[in-house]
């Protein structure tokens, strides 16, 4: 082979290597829209299971002859965080949470607070979602 010939075939193969090259990028790039796209979804279901979740959770009525506990975040005025309740929902919680009802599902019996309040600690439980919503409310 003359030095053109060489030349020509170095030029050859190095094209024929960018192809290569470009196409393997390529298909990996692919490979990762795909796999994104899939984990996008599993995280949007979970995402609606974890929020209808929470609506769930926020339409449970609460006996009031019972002590009851504000799990809600503390909001100067109405209540601190954790507050006990007895009787009556005093005026300034029912106007918050005429203002905020899914503030309703924070509040909840005695029997059921240290429940509640492990679930707050998980950072996607229909609590701890609730929660979240309320503070960017407020």
């Amino acid at each position: 082979m003359n030095n053109k010939t060489k030349t020509a075939k170095k030029a050859e193969d190095k094209k024929a290597e960018t192809v290569s090259v470009s196409e393997a990028v390529e298909a990996e790039k692919t490979e990762a829209a795909e796999v994104e796209s899939n984990m996008t979804e599993e995280v949007k279901a979970e995402e609606a299971t974890a929020k209808a979740e929470a609506a769930a959770v926020s339409e449970r009525a609460i006996d009031e002859s019972e002590a009851y506990v504000y799990c809600a975040p503390s909001v100067k005025g109405v209540a601190r965080q954790f507050t006990i309740f007895t009787g009556e929902r005093p005026e300034y919680l029912k106007r918050f949470v005429e203002e905020h009802p899914i503030a309703n599902a924070l509040i909840v019996p005695v029997s059921e607070f240290a429940e509640t309040r492990r679930k707050l600690e998980i950072k996607d439980s229909p609590e701890a979602i609730l929660y979240k919503q309320i503070k960017s409310e407020i």
